[in-house]
């Protein structure tokens, strides 16, 4: 099932392939974008009889045995309500932005989705390369549109109904990198504000959860409240600004040293910029013929830094508005049908 809201030649793409394979391909062409992805896989649902749902944007090639390996897992536990595949990207090398991504996209894979899933702790359906229980979808109340991330929205749910999710990172599936800066900040835009909506609209419901314990209950809000990384480091900044401003400079090179802040100033800061480091390490260890090459990888971190601040005052607005709920557009990704799959080994 194709659900195909575009009002360009898109459409005619996919009704060539419905025509080509009649009883295999079926379109689904809305002339309304109501609900957004939200709403358009609510009207798949609607016209589907399976019981069970794989979901894959557009831009995923998922390997030819996906629905064979990701299936069995459904079943290893009536209450597993969906099975993730792991993510990655068809092209990771073609300019710097899709260096720094390749790279973050590899440390949510291997270190954040593993650490998740294994610690039990909430589950985040990432959007895509999944295969979903019907019963599940439906017990939870489907797919909402009153966020921007549908996908976190409805994982959220399932977790507080209590049913559980099976990671497996064997199973890759490859996805387009946002070309450009500005496709990339409307995308971080919207998974912001979406991240913020689902802070304001359910946690409370995670506080007051008597199926979370309280290490789980933690996490999820901090979790949810990523994104408040980018007002925090704003206001940092400012704050910088005006000490230094303040303070002459010879404080700074001689007196400050002679407090005890210092040195706890100095220790927080080192784990805090070590951090990314030590998962990015992790992460490439993972990936078969590791070498020099592999590492060299890491080094990408400087791309993703510059990102995360060119993002500053975008995120900082998309964080704001969720708390207040302001209504926005949900802006697509362009893409652009790259085949180039990087290799891993």
């Amino acid at each position: 099932m194709v659900i195909d809201d575009s009002t360009d030649a898109t459409t005619n793409v996919a009704q060539s392939f419905e025509s080509k394979y009649p009883g295999l391909v079926k379109v689904i062409h809305r002339d309304e974008r109501i609900g957004f992805k939200a709403g358009a896989l609510q009207d798949a649902l609607g016209k589907s009889k399976s019981d069970l749902i794989a979901l894959f944007d557009a831009d995923y090639v998922p390997p030819r045995d996906f629905l064979k390996k990701m299936v069995p897992y459904v079943y290893v536990n009536d209450r597993v309500a969906f099975v993730q595949s792991r993510w990655s990207y068809l092209d990771g090398q073609f300019s710097w932005i899709a260096k720094a991504l390749s790279l973050a996209i590899d440390v949510y894979a291997f270190v954040d989705q593993r650490a998740r899933y294994v610690g039990n702790l909430l589950a985040h359906f990432s959007g895509t390369c999944g295969v979903f229980r019907r019963q599940a979808i439906e017990d939870a109340g489907g797919w909402s549109p009153e966020t921007l991330a549908e996908d976190l929205d409805l994982s959220i749910r399932l977790h507080l109904r209590g049913w559980r999710y099976i990671y497996v990172p064997s199973v890759v599936c490859p996805g387009e990198i946002p070309p450009s800066f500005d496709n990339l900040r409307h995308q971080q835009f919207r998974w912001a504000k979406g991240f913020s909506e689902c802070l304001r609209k359910y946690g409370g419901d995670i506080a007051r959860s008597k199926k979370l314990t309280f290490f789980q209950k933690i996490e999820a809000l901090l979790h949810l409240g990523t994104y408040f990384i980018c007002p925090l480091t704003i206001m940092g900044l400012v704050v910088a600004l005006l000490y230094y401003a303040i303070f002459p400079p010879s404080f700074w090179l001689m007196g400050f040293w002679r407090y005890q802040v210092a040195l706890f100033t100095f220790l927080l800061s080192l784990v805090i910029y070590s951090a990314p480091f030590a998962a990015s390490a992790v992460t490439l260890s993972e990936f078969s013929q590791f070498g020099i090459s592999k590492m060299k990888r890491v080094f990408h971190l400087g791309y993703l830094g510059a990102i995360v601040y060119g993002l500053l005052l975008s995120n900082t607005k998309a964080v704001i508005e969720g708390l207040f709920s302001k209504t926005s557009y949900w802006y697509r990704t362009p893409k652009l049908g790259s085949i180039s799959v990087m290799k891993e080994s």
